[in-house]
């Protein structure tokens, strides 16, 4: 919706953003539609439910892949493309427990943060809690980019 918004604020025709809404929403229910159709010929073109899948498994070897929202080119030339030939995902989700209901999961980052106004009266130590999950989120991006990939000439999204 916000994009939506800020298509018609920005100029572009209301019908062709409506029509461009309407064709997104289709593509995230297909997306994750829990289907086992294998459209093998597709993958590489377009991302298909199997190929989204892998983005949320809880599979060791596919974390971190899968991030294209409609051309797995992205994927391919950043090397977080995996698409085994013979299997399916078989875990989803994550190692943590979350809570049931849709209040609560959305609560539930929020569970530790306390009172916000403490931000206020400790800046300093505000300041040092934010650079330092930066500094964490960009060593983890680090450690994501830099991970050990296959050869050159070695095809990834083949993997077995």
């Amino acid at each position: 919706a916000p994009a939506f918004f800020f298509m018609i604020a920005a100029g572009f025709d209301p019908e062709l953003t409506g029509l461009l809404a309407v064709v997104q929403v289709l593509l995230g229910l297909f997306l994750h539609a829990n289907v086992s159709w294998r459209l093998s010929f597709l993958h590489k073109i377009v991302i298909t439910p199997e190929f989204h899948h892998w983005h949320h498994t809880n599979e060791t070897d596919a974390i971190w892949t899968n991030y294209s929202t409609f051309l797995p080119i992205w994927d391919i030339i950043f090397g977080t493309y995996f698409m085994p030939r013979n299997r399916r995902p078989q875990i989803y989700g994550v190692n943590e427990h979350i809570p049931d209901g849709i209040v609560n999961q959305l609560k539930y980052p929020l569970r530790d943060l306390g009172n916000p106004l403490w931000a206020l009266r400790h800046p300093f130590k505000s300041i040092i809690i934010v650079l330092t999950f930066v500094f964490t989120l960009l060593k983890e991006m680090k450690k994501s980019i830099f991970r050990k990939r296959k050869k050159i000439g070695e095809t990834p999204w083949l993997e077995n």
